[in-house]
């Protein structure tokens, strides 16, 4: 398990259709019945300066909406701030990049396609004022239609005076269209920043399995009790890092789960790993070893999440998807298809 070093300032997400409350309307939201985002990952978490960036968003849809197939078409659009061309008394410039939404509900954006890194780490260096630059990435998402550029452009510079993010989703052109925006904040450092480490950075939190992707309902009354959903994480998903004055915390990565699905029903929205709550409460038991990295001797059960699920009394095939985030800008997601089979139901 590496050690990471927390950040001054996080790398955060905040999606304008997710707005995560701790309400009763927050069990709702683990029903995808329409177009969704649910995240926004970075790739490094913790960026330095002059390496590669990859940025990810997770859209969601559901199999069919009113018995009918749901269309799923989408188009997503990137915009960046230009660090080039933050100068006084100037207007900040975007690169718009729209990329399309691949059959796992994906957006994928490499600096390949920006010839970012070197952008910006010859503006930090020539500032002179900071090692770091945040800056913004907007993102639309946009199904069943296509994205004008130009509007959205236009969009993102009133955003700045009206700090309205829905001005961003008239660019979604189409008649049957759906359209959502998010935006998420990038800290990058400056590579020559004595204190920042790039072995020793945040980490994605990563899914490894499912423990069963098929669920029986036994009885000729259909599903009537909720199942068990679990799910594995990596062990390197576990970090322990440093905290704000240098030390090394002597505590786990705390982890949460969000569950989503397009039918049934979770127990929860969000869980925490019971055996990870009893694995922070014996944290002392461990060690770092002559590399800097620290073992963690608590049984394999601390990787699972478990939730309950109840499935349509029917049974069918679901969708599933299952999103890890830890408390420093870290996300990671699976999809799966699952299924509910009730053999001996009968109406």
């Amino acid at each position: 398990m590496k050690i990471s070093r927390i950040l001054n300032i996080t790398i955060i997400c905040i999606l304008s259709s997710l707005s995560i409350t701790c309400t009763p309307e927050m069990e709702m939201r683990s029903q995808i019945s329409k177009f969704r985002l649910l995240g926004i990952r970075a790739e490094p978490v913790e960026i330095i300066a002059d390496t590669q960036i990859t940025l990810k968003a997770l859209f969601a849809a559901p199999f069919l909406k009113d018995d009918k197939p749901f269309i799923f078409n989408a188009q997503a659009a990137w915009i960046i701030m230009n660090p080039a061309s933050l100068t006084p008394g100037s207007l900040p410039e975007f690169i718009i990049n729209v990329t399309d939404v691949n059959k796992n509900g994906e957006s994928i954006l490499d600096s390949n396609n920006l010839n970012f890194p070197k952008e910006l780490i010859n503006f930090i260096v020539d500032s002179g004022n900071s090692s770091s630059l945040t800056f913004p990435v907007y993102l639309l998402g946009c199904n069943n239609g296509k994205i004008d550029t130009d509007a959205a452009r236009d969009a993102i510079l009133d955003i700045g005076q009206k700090t309205d993010l829905s001005l961003l989703e008239k660019a979604c052109t189409g008649k049957d269209s759906q359209s959502l925006s998010a935006f998420k904040n990038l800290t990058i450092f400056d590579s020559k920043n004595d204190n920042k480490d790039i072995s020793s950075l945040n980490h994605n939190p990563q899914i490894d399995k499912l423990l069963s992707e098929t669920i029986i309902c036994e009885g000729s009354d259909g599903c009537r009790e909720p199942k068990a959903i679990k799910i594995a994480l990596t062990p390197e998903s576990f970090e322990y890092y440093y905290d704000y004055f240098g030390e090394l915390r002597n505590e786990m990565e705390d982890i949460y789960v969000d569950w989503y699905s397009d039918g049934g029903e979770f127990s929860f929205s969000r869980v925490r790993s019971e055996d990870s709550v009893k694995a922070l409460e014996t944290r002392d038991k461990g060690y770092i070893d002559s590399h800097g990295n620290f073992t963690l001797q608590i049984n394999e059960d601390s990787h699972w999440f478990n939730v309950t699920w109840l499935p349509p009394v029917e049974g069918g095939t679901f969708k599933l998807w299952a999103t890890v985030r830890d408390l420093r800008g870290g996300i990671g997601w699976k999809q799966y298809t699952l299924k509910a089979i009730a053999p001996d139901y009968k109406k």
